[in-house]
């Protein structure tokens, strides 16, 4: 389980402070930050593995994709 650093590409994957941080693009600053509270905590880092994981396994497990993709399909044929 690790931690995941993103662009606000997919932004609705981290919820900020819980499974990782929100960093804008070209902000180098809270990048830094960002990454230097993730080097000196192993307890935030395995936090937010664990919860990033969580939320893995509940949004996008085999299951839960089929299914979406299947209503997906449905939707657009009917």
């Amino acid at each position: 389980d690790l931690p995941v650093g993103i662009s606000n590409k997919i932004w609705d994957l981290v919820v900020e402070n819980f499974n990782g941080f929100l960093i804008p693009i070209k902000n180098a600053f809270d990048l830094a930050n960002a990454i230097e509270k993730l080097v000196y905590n192993h307890n935030l880092r395995a936090k937010f593995g664990k919860s990033s994981r969580s939320i893995v396994l509940k949004n996008f497990s085999e299951e839960v994709v089929c299914k979406k993709t299947l209503d997906f399909y449905h939707a657009i044929i009917t």
